[in-house]
């Protein structure tokens, strides 16, 4: 009986261990995320997006990427809308062709967002992290459409930035998940 009672403290002791190694913990989704952000070209930014999700709590690296590209995702298809809009109240010419480029160059950006997600499924990370550089030289090729002679005032600067930072913490990611 003794010999059946250690036993049974023993199995015991194993499940409660297994079973709370099992539990997500928190504070390494925090640290993963500063980890992350870190290897950014703006800590800061990245800190503020990637925690805005309720998703990043207890996610892994793969996880994250998920979200950084659902985000440029929603963001790129309102910013495309956005765009259009744009588009149809300027009668300026310089604009409206620099918004044109815009239009066109946000919807290569959602074809990139798509293929990156492909690409990240199928553990393809060398390719996920080409797509999201891709997005990036997209938002940054809009922005520097309104730097053209006539010089104007981009309405888009905030919209590139922040789609040009989760293409940043999606390279960062894939380059550390194929570490």
């Amino acid at each position: 009986m003794g010999s059946a009672c250690c036993l049974l403290l023993s199995l015991s002791a194993l499940l409660l261990l297994h079973s709370s190694s099992a539990i997500p913990d928190l504070t390494d989704s925090a640290n993963l995320v500063q980890k992350v952000c870190n290897k950014t070209e703006d800590y800061k930014s990245c800190i503020q997006v990637l925690t805005s999700s309720p998703r990043t709590h207890g996610a892994n690296l793969t996880a994250l990427a998920h979200i950084s590209l659902d985000l440029v995702k929603a963001n790129a298809t309102a910013t495309a809308a956005y765009i259009h809009r744009l588009d149809k109240e300027t009668k300026e010419p310089a604009m409206k062709m620099r918004f044109r480029d815009c239009r066109l160059l946000y919807g290569m950006s959602l074809v990139d967002v798509q293929r990156g997600t492909v690409a990240l499924v199928a553990k393809d990370y060398y390719e996920t992290s080409a797509r999201a550089a891709a997005i990036s030289a997209e938002v940054v090729a809009c922005e520097l459409a309104f730097k053209e002679k006539p010089v104007r005032k981009s309405p888009l600067t905030r919209q590139n930035k922040y789609v040009d930072l989760l293409s940043n913490v999606i390279v960062v990611i894939s380059n550390m998940i194929s570490v």
